[in-house]
């Protein structure tokens, strides 16, 4: 169905985007929220570029699921850059290429991973609260909080398991 200017939803998006060759990046080039190109769809209902790009060139998106950038180029549009995968997915793979400012690797973390293993430990076995671990390691109590439910440092979750299930190691 023609929208502004005649012309169709798909040539509409298609023409906002520098168009290069097949293995390089394809370049939103309208507006962008949050670094990623942003879509108006129909009617005011903004899209994230990337996820129109694969929804054109692709096909629907799973439900559930993310469209990733395996050029990790947030206004990249190119659908060979495209797939779809879980948040996690795309987390594990944004680490494994080039680190994530999260956990020990954030300029602002005040914790080691064996405070962190220390500290699930301690609050799993009950032995101590919210605020002894927070005077203990100079944090707030919601930081703590984050830390022993999983909502911080999430992405060593699978380390810590793995390393618990050592005997001897704590």
């Amino acid at each position: 169905m023609p929208g502004q200017r005649g012309l169709t939803t798909e040539e509409r998006f298609w023409s906002k985007v520098n168009i290069g060759g097949d293995d390089e990046c394809w370049e939103w080039q309208a507006s962008k929220r949050n670094g990623y190109g942003a879509f108006d769809w129909s009617g005011g209902k903004v899209i994230d570029a990337h996820r129109v790009a694969y929804l054109l060139a692709k096909g629907p998106i799973p439900l559930g699921m993310f469209v990733t950038h395996s050029c990790d180029n947030k206004s990249c549009v190119n659908p060979a850059h495209l797939r779809t995968g879980t948040n996690a997915d795309n987390l594990r793979e944004a680490v494994e290429r080039h680190g994530l400012n999260s956990g020990k690797n954030s300029p602002n973390t005040k914790l080691t991973e064996a405070d962190v293993r220390t500290m699930r430990l301690v609050w799993s076995q009950g032995k101590t609260s919210l605020r002894e671990l927070a005077v203990r390691f100079g944090m707030s109590k919601g930081g703590v909080h984050g830390i022993v439910t999983g909502k911080r440092w999430s992405l060593f979750d699978d380390d810590v398991k793995a390393l618990e299930k050592q005997p001897g190691l704590f």
